[in-house]
């Protein structure tokens, strides 16, 4: 799968599952926010692996409670770009 200009929000990609999910899609060609909530380090660790691999990255703290919330995607959509889809 070629997702080249895409964009997705990962939630919990600082570890374990939601890690393999944001590299899985980084190296399809995404740009990826890597979401975290607690995990400061871990994803610092994901954020540079995603660099690395030679995609757009950014890193965000919030609570998936509020992921449903339009306001962060309002706010993404106005720093960065349109968001593609989110992998919660």
């Amino acid at each position: 799968m070629k997702l080249e200009e895409k964009v997705a929000i990962v939630t919990g990609a600082s570890q374990g599952i939601g890690k393999g999910i944001a590299i899985g899609l980084a190296k399809a060609g995404a740009d990826v926010v890597v979401n975290y909530y607690k995990n400061a380090a871990g994803a610092e660790t994901v954020k540079e692996e995603i660099e690395d691999i030679g995609r757009n990255k950014s890193r965000w703290r919030f609570d998936n409670e509020y992921v449903q919330d339009d306001s962060v995607f309002v706010r993404f959509k106005m720093k960065e770009k349109e968001i593609s889809c989110l992998l919660d």
